[in-house]
């Protein structure tokens, strides 16, 4: 069985068999993401809306980039969550 730590200080994850990090810590090195931010929950389609329409009321007006990801985050989230519903009975 594979135990080996992922080399990221303070992980308890276990490493991937052939590397030496998780694979949380590996996607965010290859991705640029920061390396310290913890593990993001699960969620399930509805919670993402939720989660970005509160991402989006939060966001600073004054930086239209920002406002616009966000916005665009929370529109593709409730596409997927209205493409989950589409296959439920009412």
């Amino acid at each position: 069985m594979w135990e080996r730590a992922c080399a990221y200080p303070g992980c308890q994850f276990d490493a991937s068999p052939g590397g030496t990090m998780c694979a949380m810590h590996y996607k965010r090195r290859e991705r640029g993401s920061c390396m310290s931010d913890p593990k993001r929950e699960r969620l399930t389609p509805w919670g993402r809306v939720v989660e970005a329409a509160l991402e989006l009321a939060d966001a600073d007006t004054e930086d239209d980039g920002d406002y616009h990801r966000r916005e665009a985050r929370l529109r593709m989230a409730a596409k997927r969550w209205v493409g989950t519903m589409a296959g439920r009975k009412a």
